[in-house]
């Protein structure tokens, strides 16, 4: 009975030492991997990785005690001091993204890391600008195409018909233009045999031109509402009117 009691001693004590140590080598281990980790060279904000609508950016470092910001690749440093620094540049309008290779050193341990800014804003600004130029190339040819089938007869009877309408006058004679509240309007006549100007039109923009009357000019719109005015004599008239989206004074 002795001899049991003794040998299941013996038997708990290992145990409870090999437990010891498993504690012990485990916290040996955390300890190392602590003393082994190198501390990070530097920090930033993720709010700052999107540059504006020119392409601008500006990412605020927090750079830690001992280390410097050797270079960044693809930006300017602006150093303040105490661990602020700036990198700042400006993304060509036509890249979407741009990465900044930043190096940072303490004079013994070196840390590089590659920095994503996103440039979709000024990038998509781009994008629509090109859709819009496909658009109005667009526009403008359907516009051609509709003015040969679509007459001054054909608005002056019912140009509410044709509402929306790409529309183009090739050639038109100012006989009237003013401005209000940086609108313009202008009554034309849009054609001619002999040099004498008949069908008078009225077309509306939106912003100011150097049009004046007399001026020969170039229209691409779109068929609005007709236009109702009146006249010198106190009556009214009502003529078709072309929302413009480009007028051009001809030579």
């Amino acid at each position: 009975m002795k001899k049991l009691l003794l040998v299941a001693s013996v038997a708990f004590a290992l145990i409870l030492g090999a437990c010891g140590s498993d504690e012990s080598s485990e916290k040996k281990a955390a300890a190392e991997e602590k003393k082994e980790k190198p501390t990070e060279a530097f920090t930033y904000n993720e709010i700052d990785l999107e540059a504006d609508d020119d392409g601008e950016f500006d990412v605020s470092l927090t750079v830690s005690e001992g280390y410097k910001i050797d270079k960044a690749d693809g930006a300017e440093i602006e150093d303040w001091g105490d661990g602020d620094v700036d990198l700042v540049g400006v993304i060509a309008k036509d890249n979407k993204k741009a990465e900044i290779t930043v190096t940072a050193t303490n004079g013994e341990d070196t840390q590089e890391e590659i920095i994503t800014i996103d440039n979709s804003e000024a990038y998509n600004t781009v994008a629509q600008a090109e859709q819009d130029k496909k658009d109005l190339k667009a526009a403008k040819k359907i516009a051609r195409e509709n003015s040969k089938e679509i007459t001054y007869k054909h608005l002056i009877k019912t140009s509410d018909g044709y509402v929306g309408t790409e529309y183009y006058i090739a050639k038109a004679k100012v006989a009237q233009a003013f401005e209000e509240n940086g609108k313009t309007v202008l009554m034309v006549n849009m054609s001619n045999e002999n040099n004498y100007w008949t069908d008078l039109i009225a077309i509306a923009y939106n912003g100011s031109t150097d049009v004046i009357q007399d001026d020969i000019v170039e229209v691409y719109g779109y068929v609005a509402e007709q236009y109702t005015y009146q006249t010198k004599i106190g009556g009214t008239n009502t003529v078709p009117l072309i929302l413009a989206s480009e007028i051009k004074i001809l030579p």
